[in-house]
């Protein structure tokens, strides 16, 4: 008897740590078990950027980047189209989120270089391009053209080519009437500027015509 009241009063000390109550058994929290806390999103965006410090230059690196290659891309395309066909060169690039005057220096620095190829390329590839597209040496009064270059000459006709014939016809025209080449260059290269200005202006005053009013 005594070793079973022994017992009995062993197992009543071994058992503090048991609840009894009407619901379910529960033990007691063990100290030695630790749980996560809960942690703050302010906390965490602190650590996030403690542990990578150069996150944000990297993004404002990125959308740099992304700008620049945006805008080079745009810049060649105003470059093109001053070559190919200088009315839609300017509208193109503003299109394109470019600054007017920026596309404007694009699209005359493309419309001076393929002026500046037509000298360039020589005599027998003028003589080619000539018979290509049937240019007649003959002034012809029935012509617009031929009517500028007999009232103004080379200044007139380097006037009227950015929105008439372009620059390599207004080249070909002059270079047969026996214009020297560098002052071809210089009509043709000063002859747009005023056409550049024209589409900067109608540019701007239609951005602000059409920006949404606050």
């Amino acid at each position: 008897m005594d070793r079973v009241k022994a017992t009995n009063d062993h197992l009543s000390q071994q058992s503090f740590d048991v609840q009894i109550t009407d619901g379910p058994i529960r033990r007691a929290p063990d100290p030695s078990i630790t749980h996560p806390k809960r942690i703050h999103p302010a906390m965490l965006t602190t650590s996030i950027s403690l542990l990578n410090p150069g996150g944000s230059s990297l993004q404002s690196c990125c959308r740099g980047r992304h700008f620049m290659n945006e805008t080079l891309w745009a810049m060649l395309t105003v470059f093109g189209l001053g070559i190919a066909y200088f009315l839609a060169a300017i509208p193109t690039g503003v299109a394109m989120h470019l600054n007017p005057w920026t596309a404007a220096l694009c699209a005359w620095a493309g419309y001076t270089a393929i002026a500046a190829a037509m000298l360039a390329v020589g005599t027998p590839a003028r003589k080619w391009l000539t018979k290509k597209f049937h240019i007649s040496a003959r002034p012809d009064p029935q012509k617009f053209l031929w009517r500028v270059w007999i009232r103004w000459g080379l200044p007139g006709l380097a006037l009227i080519a950015p929105v008439t014939c372009g620059p390599y016809f207004a080249a070909l025209i002059a270079l047969m009437l026996g214009e020297r080449p560098w002052r071809l260059l210089l009509w043709i290269t000063l002859g747009v500027i005023p056409w550049c200005i024209f589409f900067v202006v109608l540019a701007e005053t239609g951005s602000h015509l059409f920006q949404p009013r606050r």
